[in-house]
Order: C-alpha cells, then structure tokens, then sequence
C-alpha cells in the first residue's frame, strides 16, 4: 500500500509543473554587441530547473546576450511565442520588442509555437 501511494505521488508530481517554478531570461535587446529586438524567458519545474538554468545561463552569456533571473523586461513587448519543451516540465516565450510589429511576431512564430501578448 505504501509503495502504491508513492508511485501515486510521484505520477502526480510529473503530471503538472509545480507552483514553484524558476524563471530566467536571456536580453538580446539590452546585449553590448549583436543586439536583437528579442528576449528569450524560460520557465522550467523545479524537478529540472537547476541543471537546465544554469546551461541556459551560460549559454546565454556565451551568445553576449544579458542573462538574468526572473522574466524578460516588458517595456515595448509587441508579442511573444510561447513553445513547449520537455512534456510541459519547460516553456520558452521570445519575447519581441519595437520596432517589430505583431504581424513580424505572427511570422517569426508561424508552425513553431503559439502567439500570445504580454
């Protein structure tokens, strides 16, 4: 009986990303030298968030973007795409910033993820 509300347990942790979720981002629009109108935010489950930041992290500063925790700047967001990783455990929203326009936003997304606004 133990076993099977453990099992139960865990199913149920895996099932659904938890409250506790971390955020980061990646700024190209504030970055030094190849500046983008773009920040990439991710927000990913405790269960995987640790090892996932922190390469993210690295490879963000690696890419001379700014990376930070929490999410993206909201100052002249136009729109975002938001995709899905690893089972719903990770999501990923670019954000886009003016001079881009919702229908730039609606291209850059188009087939790959889903439209949202800030």
């Amino acid at each position: 009986m133990r076993i099977l509300l453990l099992l139960a347990s865990l199913v149920s942790l895996t099932a659904c990303p938890s409250a506790g979720e971390s955020r980061y981002h990646c700024d190209f629009v504030n970055a030094t030298t190849g500046q983008e109108d773009r920040c990439q935010e991710r927000s990913v489950d405790p269960l995987i968030g640790a090892t996932s930041e922190q390469t993210f992290l690295d490879t963000c500063d690696v890419s001379q973007g700014v990376s930070g925790s929490g999410p993206c700047p909201t100052d002249g967001i136009v729109g975002g795409c938001l995709y899905d990783d690893n089972g719903g455990l990770e999501t990923v929203t670019d954000w886009y910033y003016a001079p881009m326009t919702l229908a730039d936003v609606e291209a850059e997304c188009a087939g790959e993820g889903t439209v949202v606004q800030p």
